[in-house]
């Protein structure tokens, strides 16, 4: 758990820092919207053409995200982990039909110290005093809260707020 934590975070920090601005066209999750506004958002990029300006449509995609219901982002934007053991194990299958032996044997430290890692977390997090346990759930659920609302920035706010946050 605290290491898919410091990875967000990671994420998070590299994000922030970089001066990259949203990319144009349609967005990757409209086939998780709702229909209505799947279909708004079809709408407002259909006419566009790569290479063209897109303020326009970035306001309205948006107006459109924020006109969800609390639920329905949650539906779109949530991420549905895979148990890291099944990970682990795809990631393993990958290494053994892909890499030659070198590499397997490179990728087993690499994932090895991964598991590791992850166990000693898991261990320490088990060792923690109840209000620990619940300081550290408090502050997962703030910087869980802190990611929606960076997700959620309109790219106006987003470079009005550059190097704020």
């Amino acid at each position: 758990m605290l290491g898919k934590l410091l990875c967000t975070s990671l994420i998070v920090l590299a994000v922030s820092a970089q001066k990259s601005k949203i990319p144009c066209g349609l967005p990757p999750f409209v086939s998780k919207l709702p229909v209505k506004q799947a279909q708004q958002l079809n709408e407002t990029w259909a006419n566009y053409t790569n290479g063209s300006e897109c303020a326009a449509e970035q306001k309205r995609t948006f107006e459109i995200i924020g006109s969800l219901t609390e639920a329905e982002r949650d539906a779109v934007f949530e991420t549905k982990e895979e148990p890291s053991s099944g990970l682990h194990k795809k990631l393993r299958d990958y290494a053994k039909d892909n890499f030659n032996d070198e590499q397997k044997a490179g990728f087993e430290e690499w994932i090895t110290g991964i598991v590791n890692a992850k166990k000693a977390v898991e261990e320490r997090i088990s060792k923690l005093s109840p209000s620990a346990k619940e300081m550290l759930d408090k502050i997962i659920k703030v910087r869980q809260e802190e990611r929606r609302l960076l997700s959620s920035l309109s790219p106006e706010l987003s470079k009005e707020l550059y190097g704020l946050i």
